[in-house]
Formats: structure tokens, sequence, C-alpha cells
């Protein structure tokens, strides 16, 4: 998903969508995609997903290293140590109604 398929499917320019998701919410809309795929890759490691790359590929990372580099970011921990904790789904980043 990148920002022109976004903007194309809400009828507005780029530009347009970028300033506006800004000036309502505080952060860019792709850090925010960012977060949300990481945050369902999080969700799926914690209901016991074993295979971390499958997770990854979903997510749309490329490698396991590129998803972990990611997921390390936006949670302070490897997903690898996120599985055997089980860490419940209110770590999670944020997950809008």
């Amino acid at each position: 998903m990148t920002l022109e398929d976004i903007a194309r499917s809400c009828h507005v320019s780029a530009f347009h969508l970028t300033r506006a998701f800004s000036a309502a919410l505080g952060i860019s809309l792709m850090r925010y995609v960012r977060a949300r795929r990481l945050s369902e890759a999080a969700r799926q490691l914690a209901q016991g997903a074993e295979d971390i790359l499958c997770v990854a590929l979903d997510a749309g990372y490329g490698s396991h290293e590129a998803f972990t580099r990611a997921f390390r970011e936006q949670f302070a921990l490897a997903p690898s140590r996120f599985v055997p904790r089980g860490i419940s789904t209110a770590f999670l980043w944020w997950s809008p109604s």
C-alpha cells in the first residue's frame, strides 16, 4: 500500500491527504500505516503465530531482518522475544475503532 494508493481511494491528491492526515492526527500517514501493520503483526504473534517470517511477509516486509528492525523500533522488543512472553494486545501501539 502506497501513499498514492490511499490518496486515490480517498479521491484526493497525495499532497492534500498527507497534510490533512498530519493535521488531524499529528503523525504522518505512512507512519500510521507502518504502526498499524506492526500492531497487526504483534497481535498475530501474541495469539501464537510461530513463523515470524510469515508474519513479516504478511505485514509487507521483504525480509525477517527488516521486520525485526521495524518491530524493535516500534515496541522496543524483538519479535522473537515477543512470542514466548505472550504479551497482551494492550501492548499494541494504536488500534482505532
